[in-house]
């Protein structure tokens, strides 16, 4: 005989004005997999009391969704407010006008940046921010709909899972790890948190949601510049000594270059290279478009300012074998670079740019491939300054200035310093590196 199954007892109907907490499950479509995932939100609730009904309602019932239970109940004192004081609500917009979305947001705000709210390099920063990771994932929302369980998902779930990628060599793509590091994350929270604090300002929201969301925690970097100097000597002895093909490309680190300036370095820059007096004519950087859409040469430097640095040993031989090299690869088939890069001094084998990101997953595997601790690349114009400070007697500062580049006042009138004041400590410098390289390499 089958046993008989308990009655299913009928949910109550509660009482009015009486509130309510819950924790909902349902499911959401995963835009990268295109599956239905789990999903779980909260949702506080309460009744509106009859003397506040309008007229033939006979109940309203006001509600707040949030990814945690806190978030629910702050959402829920937003709308139960914004519903018995209408007035307020309609000042949150501009008369007449429908609730933009996040993208329409964007545009207006983007044009204030453009128009001089802040730098051009922090409104291209701000877009490229956006239209790669903000929009594709909440631009579509209204803003009276956005809530802080949209924005929790982005930070806490959608930007922290996005995979860094790359060509393999036989053309698929293949995954090389995390595409936004937290100190990124961050940068694009500070990037919707000002977005959003201007549409406050502006009544075009009733609050900021992202203040309810915590910022990815800031992370200091625990650099060692003498622990970091010494792996440096090591790396490049170790270069030199299995005549890697890039050890141009890491040795010119050491002329304090930055990434985009080292990788945007053309030979029309390099002057009197088989001469007595070569110099290098930083004026120039790889640049990525603010829309994500590829690569283009910027004619100026980070400061605006283009410096010149006179070339010694190592670096002079080290650029002599690689445009010895290089002018051997323009010889073959598949040498096939874009005409705007063309004359780039680091190109990749088939004449292809090589990209900030693959500049930095590459120094990443050669510090892997010779067994030495990561240091970040940015630290090498740390290193450099090091260096120099160590001549006997130290390179005077102005010079410092002039090879580094430094962008503040004392930076420009340094950066008039002559080429005949940079020559000897260029020369001593060099000499120095030189030996310490050697000195690696005999004592294996």
């Amino acid at each position: 005989m089958a046993a008989r199954k308990k009655p299913v007892k009928k949910a109550t109907r509660r009482a009015r004005n009486d509130g309510g907490l819950y924790e909902k499950h349902t499911t959401k479509l995963d835009p990268r997999s295109g599956k239905l995932v789990p999903y779980s939100y909260w949702q506080a609730s309460r009744d509106v009391s009859v003397e506040n009904l309008p007229p033939g309602v006979e109940r309203k019932r006001i509600t707040g969704t949030g990814h945690t239970a806190a978030a629910a109940k702050a959402r829920l004192e937003t709308n139960w407010l914004a519903y018995h004081n209408p007035q307020s609500k309609k000042a949150t917009r501009k008369r007449g006008a429908p609730t933009l979305t996040v993208n329409e947001l964007f545009v207006q705000w983007h044009k204030t940046l453009l128009a001089g709210a802040v730098s051009d390099l922090m409104a291209r920063k701000y877009e490229g921010y956006f239209r790669l990771h903000i929009l594709p994932h909440i631009g579509h929302i209204k803003l009276d709909q956005l809530e802080d369980s949209h924005l929790l998902t982005l930070f806490a779930e959608t930007l922290p899972k996005k995979q860094k990628t790359r060509k393999s060599k036989d053309g698929t793509l293949e995954t090389v790890g995390q595409l936004l590091s937290q100190p990124a994350r961050r940068n694009i929270y500070m990037g919707l948190s000002n977005c959003l604090n201007w549409a406050e300002r502006k009544r075009l929201v009733q609050g900021n949601p992202l203040r309810a969301i915590k910022a990815p925690e800031r992370q200091d970097p625990s650099d060692n510049i003498e622990t970091a100097s010494e792996n440096a000597k090591q790396l490049l002895a170790k270069l030199s000594e299995t005549k890697n093909t890039d050890y141009c490309r890491w040795l010119m680190q050491f002329l304090g270059l930055r990434r985009a300036e080292r990788l945007g370095l053309a030979w029309e820059n390099i002057r009197g290279l088989d001469t007595e007096h070569p110099t290098i004519v930083v004026k120039q950087q790889l640049a990525r478009y603010a829309d994500g859409s590829g690569w283009y040469i910027k004619k100026t430097t980070k400061n605006r300012k283009e410096r010149v640095i006179v070339l010694h040993e190592p670096f002079l031989s080290a650029l002599r074998k690689h445009k010895k090299a290089q002018d051997k690869l323009r010889t073959s088939e598949l040498w096939q670079p874009k005409p705007e890069f063309a004359d780039l001094v680091f190109l990749q084998s088939n004449g292809a740019i090589i990209t900030l990101n693959r500049d930095n997953d590459e120094w990443h595997e050669v510090l892997q491939k010779f067994g030495l601790p990561h240091w970040r690349a940015h630290l090498n114009r740390h290193i450099t300054a090091t260096w120099l400070a160590e001549q006997d007697p130290p390179v005077q500062m102005g010079t410092v200035f002039a090879i580094l580049g430094h962008g503040d006042a004392l930076g420009h009138y340094y950066a008039k310093t002559t080429q005949r004041q940079q020559n000897e400590p260029m020369r001593r410098y060099g000499q120095t590196l030189d030996q310490a390289i050697k000195r690696k390499n005999a004592r294996k």
